[in-house]
């Protein structure tokens, strides 16, 4: 953990060597006054009254020491406190974009959001605990038993037992706590994705009177929690009041040894009060370590969550020194490329050429992986065999960055983001002008459709775009990629879901950038792709037919019979 925050160990040292400052200027509090009831008989008036002095000062000088110290401690671990924070959330963030296609698929949102939300800053909680609370509280148990060896030595060690005790007793509470709170943290995790899966298909659980069943699931989830939380707060009781037991029986075994060595002589009544009086130094400390137990506990799972997601391996990644293209054509090349989804192969040997400024059409039944082939070519998945070249170049020796500039996608899922209308054109391209935006859109088809609104290009759309139709969000996708200029565009199934005068509309938009771009259209409706420059038929065997539209009707094969059985 250490080495993980390495860039914070000067701050951390500096706090902590005024925390020790602070704990040792104590010393001098007891040792002044065990130094004053023992003279203060023994002078003169005038004597008496520096001595008072004398210690005042003392006690003065130990109250600045301490709240200096304590001001540093406070401000500093707070500052080191938010900004690891903020570092941690940077390297999640930047882990989470740079995680390949087939590990979003495997995992759940909502145990995402619970690791950036919870475990983020629950990892982050033990860099405050360092100086504040575990060193700052051994440190007072430390001075506490050495202050006590010198008061009286003896004394120190007929209790020891009860320290020793209580060693043995955190050695075995200790990893009871620990696996308790590993799975109240997975319970958790699962409560989290199901209330993410409730607020995303709110709609569909609407849609299919699904209220009630979905209440039931989210009350079993929480009584689940609930079941393990009760176990983790009697396990957290059980830790604190046993320490408070030990705590108070060491308290009560000092007073009771230290009036009996008094009464038969061996030991002085001074030695005697500074033990009552400080007896605290060691029972407080020792009640705070064991009340942080639980949180310690948590910090650390919640770090070794934080650790292992920034550790796992990186599937997908730009080589060491990448070929960068300096004129991109968009020519793209698929050499016996096959691929699989968790060794399940969705196909196998595919050949194909698509030359740039070329309309290629891919369809085909569902399931044969024509959406996968565009995020292939983006590299949002890596082949298992074969190679894919852009401009005869290896998508793998390329940058990510630079191959995900030059291959654009609209999917039928359009995701648009809360704000306004100008702002999800302008992620595209952020440093465009409006003149650049607006002839983006008027390109889609969509600059009539947004005077429309009442705010024009500064309209809010809404969360995931909710205030437009399926056609309008469309046609911001589009007018969004339109702006990014990438060589190469795929439309993957962007007007399935659409009505006749939607797809037409887009249609349009489309029939403006043939030939300037290089486009793969991926279908259902064979409607929309009657003058592609290409038709590729793909099957679970690989592409079957490829040509023009009248060259595949004419051969009366996969594209003919699926033609005339839409038409």
């Amino acid at each position: 953990m250490m080495k993980f925050f390495e860039s914070y160990r000067k701050k951390l040292l500096i706090i902590a060597i005024l925390v020790l400052i602070g704990e040792l200027s104590r010393i001098l509090v007891p040792l002044g006054t065990k130094y004053l009831v023992e003279h203060i008989n023994m002078v003169s008036y005038k004597e008496g009254m520096q001595l008072l002095m004398l210690i005042g000062i003392l006690y003065i000088a130990t109250f600045t020491i301490r709240a200096i110290a304590d001001y540093v401690d406070a401000i500093g671990t707070s500052f080191v406190w938010d900004d690891a924070k903020q570092k941690v959330h940077v390297m999640v963030f930047d882990k989470f974009l740079s995680l390949s296609s087939s590990w979003h698929d495997d995992n759940k949102t909502g145990e995402i959001i619970s690791l950036i939300d919870r475990d983020v800053e629950a990892s982050c909680e033990i860099l405050v605990a360092l100086p504040t609370t575990i060193l700052r509280n051994i440190l007072g148990i430390v001075i506490g038993i050495s202050l006590f060896l010198y008061i009286d030595p003896m004394l120190m060690l007929m209790i020891s037992p009860i320290l020793i005790l209580t060693m043995f007793f955190q050695l075995f509470i200790s990893p009871m706590l620990k696996k308790t709170q590993k799975k109240w943290r997975a319970m958790q995790r699962n409560y989290i994705a199901l209330i993410s899966d409730l607020l995303f298909g709110h709609q569909t659980i609407i849609g299919f009177g699904k209220e009630a069943h979905e209440r039931t699931k989210i009350f079993d989830a929480y009584q689940n929690i609930r079941s393990i939380a009760m176990k983790k707060y009697r396990e957290g009781f059980l830790n604190k009041e046993g320490i408070r037991l030990l705590a108070s029986l060491f308290y009560d075994t000092t007073i009771l040894i230290g009036a009996y060595r008094v009464i038969t002589h061996k030991e002085g009544l001074v030695s005697f009060l500074m033990f009552y009086m400080y007896a605290h130094w060691i029972v407080n400390p020792m009640g705070d370590l064991a009340s942080y137990v639980r949180y310690f506990h948590e910090s650390m799972e919640a770090f070794e969550r934080v650790y292992d997601f920034l550790h796992l391996e990186e599937t997908i990644k730009t080589p060491e020194c990448p070929t960068l293209l300096s004129n991109p054509k968009g020519k793209v090349t698929f050499s016996h490329v096959s691929f699989g989804y968790n060794e399940q192969m969705v196909f196998q040997d595919i050949n194909f050429n698509i030359y740039p400024g070329e309309y290629v059409a891919l369809i085909g039944l569902s399931g044969v992986g024509k959406s996968t082939i565009g995020k292939l070519i983006s590299r949002c998945y890596d082949a298992i065999q074969g190679a894919i070249l852009f401009d005869d170049v290896n998508i793998k020796d390329m940058s990510l960055e630079q191959l995900r500039h030059l291959v654009g996608t609209v999917s039928q899922e359009i995701y648009l983001f809360n704000g306004t209308i100008i702002d999800n054109i302008r992620f595209g391209k952020l440093d465009a002008t409006r003149e650049e935006i607006i002839e983006a859109a008027k390109l889609a088809n969509a600059h009539d459709f947004i005077m429309e609104t009442p705010d024009g290009y500064q309209s809010e759309i809404g969360e995931h775009g909710v205030k437009l139709s399926g056609g309008q969000r469309q046609r911001l996708a589009i007018a969004r990629l339109l702006l990014a200029n990438p060589s190469v565009m795929v439309f993957d199934e962007a007007t399935s879901a659409l009505d006749e005068i939607s797809q037409k509309e887009i249609r349009n938009a489309l029939n403006r950038i043939i030939g300037k771009k290089t486009m793969i259209v991926i279908a259902h409706r064979l409607s929309t792709i009657k003058n592609a420059d290409r038709i590729l038929y793909l099957t679970e065997h690989g592409i079957v037919e490829e040509g023009t539209h009248e060259e595949l009707i004419q051969k009366n094969g996969y594209y003919a019979k699926l033609y005339f059985a839409e038409n």
